[in-house]
């Protein structure tokens, strides 16, 4: 049982480097010396690899861009800690309340984590 694939819309080939287009080539000739009766399934396989290829750049690319914008968000934090660690910062009344406020929460959630543990035995 064979299907074919077709494709209904014209197919935009992207820009290549000379290496590209000499690997295309290489390929090409590699499988224009296959047997017919399996040229097309070749043919195909080959080009879902360059697709899947293109995604991955693509992902390569919005994963550097997305890196660089974490970098800048993450630059002040850093800096801030640097200063703190060199003694630089030593009024700490911006950051104290949102501690206590988390301390308060971690306590009462450990507390009822606690008291289940207890009341299981």
């Amino acid at each position: 049982m064979s299907e074919e694939v077709k494709t209904s819309t014209p197919v935009e080939l992207p820009k290549m480097s000379n290496e590209e287009v000499e690997l295309e080539m290489k390929m090409i000739k590699v499988i224009s010396k296959m047997p017919e009766k399996i040229q097309p399934r070749f043919k195909v396989l080959h080009m879902l690899s360059d697709e899947r290829s293109r995604i991955n750049d693509e992902f390569e690319k919005e994963l550097k861009a997305l890196e660089a914008k974490m970098e800048l968000r993450r630059a002040p934090i850093i800096a801030k800690r640097a200063q703190i660690t060199k003694g630089e910062v030593t009024n700490f009344d911006e950051f104290l309340p949102l501690y206590d406020a988390q301390e308060a929460e971690v306590k009462t959630i450990v507390a009822g984590i606690v008291k289940s543990a207890e009341d299981a035995q």
